[in-house]
């Protein structure tokens, strides 16, 4: 899995799905009770970020890169879920992809849609052009971009098909970052 897309001429891209960055913010948070906020609004918070090491940090800057009002980092993490950690913690807020979130319902976090400029990001299937995959690898291909086909069908035909259940339906990929959660703390 990559994002952003390969400029390089030796690697193949297949975009599978666009997903927004969100703010990650504690549920006692005052961002958390606001149906949106802007880049503008996270500048009066204590804003951490990723490094510049990081492919999502270059495209963040690139999306901002024209925005006045940009949120200065207080601190800078290697990695996404070391942010949320933080944020978990108290320590303040971040703008991070909307994937790297816990589900709803989590007891101490919530993501909050960021606007003006909304920031995304493609996230896709890398390979080598040219060359087969192995069987295993081809499997798990087809596994996420079943995973995402499903996952982009029309809210109508979730909804009818919850209806009918009975039951509310979980988002596949969700239920599969939990049982990989489950699967790795085995």
């Amino acid at each position: 899995l990559n994002m952003i897309g390969s400029d390089e001429p030796a690697i193949d891209f297949e975009p599978l799905l666009s997903e927004p960055f969100v703010a990650a913010c504690r549920r006692d948070h005052p961002l958390a009770r606001q149906r949106s906020v802007t880049w503008a609004e996270l500048t009066r918070h204590d804003f951490m970020t990723v490094d510049k090491a990081s492919g999502n940090r270059l495209m963040l800057d690139l999306a901002l890169a024209s925005t006045r009002d940009r949120p200065q980092a207080c601190f800078e993490s290697r990695h996404v879920s070391t942010l949320v950690g933080f944020v978990e913690s108290g320590l303040g807020v971040a703008a991070v992809p909307r994937l790297s979130m816990p589900r709803k319902g989590h007891p101490l976090l919530v993501s909050v849609p960021i606007v003006d400029p909304e920031v995304t990001r493609t996230v896709g299937l890398i390979k080598r052009r040219g060359r087969s995959l192995s069987p295993a690898t081809q499997h798990l291909y087809e596994m996420l971009r079943a995973v995402v086909h499903k996952e982009t069908r029309p809210a109508k035909s979730a909804a009818r098909a919850a209806a009918v259940s009975g039951t509310p339906k979980s988002p596949p990929l969700a239920n599969a970052r939990t049982q990989s959660r489950r699967s790795a703390a085995s």
